[in-house]
């Protein structure tokens, strides 16, 4: 087991077996979004209606099929392996593939913890409204899909998640 969580606001972390590498599964929608809307501010606008419309089934609902849409967006793995590289994640790896194109990718949870500081404090290639954007979907995952850390938490917490 390996889990990690971070307190936006104060930065506190906290990280249990965080070098551990385990495959990204939908965590790694969170880096599709980015890179996607990375790669749309590099062509000179947003993500189009029917992109936000795929980010939102993709974060909130964990939709593999509007994942693979923005993956191919982005620029496939070459995108993510930019973005993760740029953010210093180096135990984020290329893996076999299981299920999806876009899933043969491992993490550890301290390499996550890098991902969720830049959505925080600012990433080069994204807007403040990107990370607000791809913040605010983490904010309102369907009930299904609120497991796990949010779980623990009061009513008066505020969690971001992408399980």
């Amino acid at each position: 087991m390996s889990a990690a969580a971070l307190d936006l606001k104060t930065g506190q972390r906290v990280v249990r077996n965080g070098n551990v590498s385990v495959y990204t599964a939908s965590i790694i929608k969170v880096a599709i979004l980015l890179a996607a809307e990375e790669r749309d501010r590099r062509q000179g606008h947003g993500l189009d209606p029917t992109q936000r419309s795929a980010a939102k089934l993709m974060i909130e609902a964990s939709d593999n099929d509007a994942a693979t849409t923005l993956w191919d967006d982005a620029g496939k793995s070459a995108a993510l392996f930019t973005l993760y590289h740029r953010l210093g994640m180096h135990q984020t790896h290329r893996a076999p593939t299981l299920f999806e194109p876009w899933d043969g990718v491992t993490t550890t949870a301290a390499d996550q913890i890098k991902l969720l500081q830049a959505m925080d404090h600012g990433v080069k290639g994204l807007t403040t409204g990107d990370r607000h954007y791809a913040l605010h979907l983490m904010h309102h995952v369907e009930a299904d899909q609120d497991w796990g850390v949010p779980s623990g938490t009061t009513h008066s917490w505020s969690v971001a998640v992408k399980n």
